[in-house]
């Protein structure tokens, strides 16, 4: 019976992927990282600047409602 659940006796062994015998599996894995922290970045970046903008904007029609009531 402890021969059945040994590890080196298990039948799945075949059946699983094995994505190691790419040689290239390592930096690719490093290349989509450094993509998706980029895209990140760059999400990041364009929503503060649509965050600045509208600040920008109420500002300024905020301004040309005072200078008209004057």
């Amino acid at each position: 019976m402890a021969t059945e659940l040994s590890p080196s006796n298990n039948p799945h062994d075949s059946d699983e992927l094995h994505f190691l015998s790419d040689p290239k599996f390592e930096r690719h894995g490093e290349i989509l990282l450094l993509v998706f922290v980029l895209l990140f970045s760059v999400f990041l970046l364009v929503v503060a600047v649509l965050m600045y903008v509208k600040r920008v904007r109420a500002q300024i029609k905020q301004n040309e409602g005072s200078k008209l009531e004057a």
